[in-house]
């Protein structure tokens, strides 16, 4: 509908509709000229009824088109009440109906009076009161307080009870010492305003510990944020706290330099952020996660020879006979190899990570271009003399790819050919001629 100021002489009310002005319009309740409102406005103004002489509201458009200038009352439009009753609307009153505390039965109540009634929740028996127009509209689902949860019952509604019907343990770890005179039974179960300590159950991760939760995410089924690295509780899940506990050495590790403000002490063990850490054996300086160091990945430098001494366990429980760092006598190439088997022509080498990359501390007698250059020349020597060369990079950890190296080596033995991931990790660095002289040793080399 039109609304804001009109256009004199075109759309204001007095230039459109003059006799109805001079005739009805109410100029003393009026804030408003009728020349200043438009004659389609939808908003309601004074106007004086020529029957009965009272002023009324009711729209402008509403009195332009209505025919007859009478107010409501005058023109018998007074709204009618429905006669029908409490009982005639709701089927199940004599269950809903608290008859004992109400002073009136329900057909003597219409159903959209104002009064306020006692009443009978059908599911939990609850007495609770409600005007009656409100327990006809909202129906039995939205109407007891108890069952919609604003009303605390013990022994109905509370959270333990309802824990307990569900077959939910939660409440059963309810920290009474730490909570001092709280208590669950004083709660809704989604109750969510406060958090309260819980006794954590999982005993073999982190030493015995309490942690605090809302009810409502301990009733929704969440666990102990200390166990679930998502928060830090010095003396438990710190890193010290837990090397401590399970007699590990990762702390020794810890580079202080360059970890900032982090230290063993206010980080958590397990999280998954890339820390800094400095071999206290070697002085090799790397990143990775706790949670890998806590799964045994090491330094990347001494894994080295954890993975030399693994492969000799290897062909030894095979009782296959083997050299290591064997040198060849007849100038095929002066440098050594960590593992030769004489009896197939077949060298091993386990490359850890310095081969890739230029590593701080490590080894400062050999650079990692000269590095490079003697594994270019071990290479393409080898392979032109017929010897069947295997290199495993570091990426296959001793601590956790045994299986994975133990294939690698038995199957290499077996049909004499480089596996194809091997020959794609070495491709990715351009520096090595090691893939492209192993897919040629590949090609050639028979079924």
């Amino acid at each position: 509908m039109p609304s804001g100021t009109p256009i004199l002489g075109k759309t204001d009310l007095l230039s459109q509709e003059t006799e109805l002005v001079a005739t009805y319009w109410d100029y003393k309740n009026n804030k408003k000229k009728p020349e200043q409102v438009h004659y389609r406005s939808g908003t309601k103004y004074y106007w004086l009824c020529p029957k009965c002489g009272k002023s009324y509201l009711a729209r402008v458009v509403d009195r332009v088109v209505r025919t007859t200038p009478l107010c409501n009352d005058c023109a018998g439009w007074k709204s009618k009440k429905s006669n029908k009753t409490v009982r005639d609307v709701l089927k199940n009153i004599n269950i809903v109906w608290d008859y004992a505390n109400n002073s009136k039965r329900p057909e003597e109540c219409s159903y959209q009076s104002s009064e306020p009634a006692n009443w009978i929740c059908a599911k939990c028996g609850h007495h609770y009161p409600m005007r009656i127009q409100d327990r006809v509209r909202k129906g039995d689902k939205y109407t007891c307080p108890i069952c919609t949860n604003r009303e605390l019952k013990i022994g109905v509604n509370d959270f333990v009870t309802v824990c307990k019907k569900k077959g939910i343990t939660a409440y059963k770890d309810w920290d009474y010492e730490k909570n001092g005179d709280k208590r669950p039974e004083n709660y809704f179960p989604n109750y969510e305003k406060e958090k309260f300590y819980w006794h954590c159950n999982n005993t073999t991760k982190y030493r015995p510990h309490s942690y605090r939760m809302t009810i409502s995410a301990r009733y929704y089924g969440q666990g102990c944020n200390i166990c679930a690295n998502r928060e830090l509780l010095q003396g438990v899940n710190d890193l010290f706290t837990v090397c401590n506990d399970r007699g590990l050495d990762l702390v020794e590790d810890w580079d202080y330099e360059n970890n900032g403000d982090k230290t063993p002490y206010n980080t958590i063990a397990g999280g998954r952020t890339e820390i800094n850490w400095v071999c206290h054996k070697c002085g090799h300086h790397w990143t990775q996660s706790i949670h890998n160091r806590l799964r045994g990945y090491g330094c990347p430098a001494c894994n080295t020879s954890r993975a030399e001494k693994l492969i000799q366990c290897i062909l030894k429980k095979w009782k296959i006979p083997f050299k290591i760092e064997y040198s060849f006598t007849d100038n095929i190439t002066p440098y050594p190899f960590d593992f030769y088997i004489p009896s197939q022509r077949i060298l091993i080498e386990y490359d850890g990570i310095q081969h890739f990359k230029p590593i701080p501390f490590f080894n400062k007698s050999i650079p990692f271009r000269e590095r490079v250059r003697r594994d270019n020349v071990k290479n393409a020597c080898t392979f032109n003399e017929g010897y069947s060369l295997l290199r495993i990079p570091y990426i296959y950890a001793p601590e956790d790819n045994k299986e994975d190296i133990a294939k690698l080596i038995a199957d290499f033995i077996k049909t004499k050919k480089i596996p194809q991931e091997i020959i794609d990790f070495y491709a990715k660095y351009e520096f090595s001629n090691y893939a492209p002289l192993a897919r040629k040793w590949n090609e050639t080399t028979g079924d």
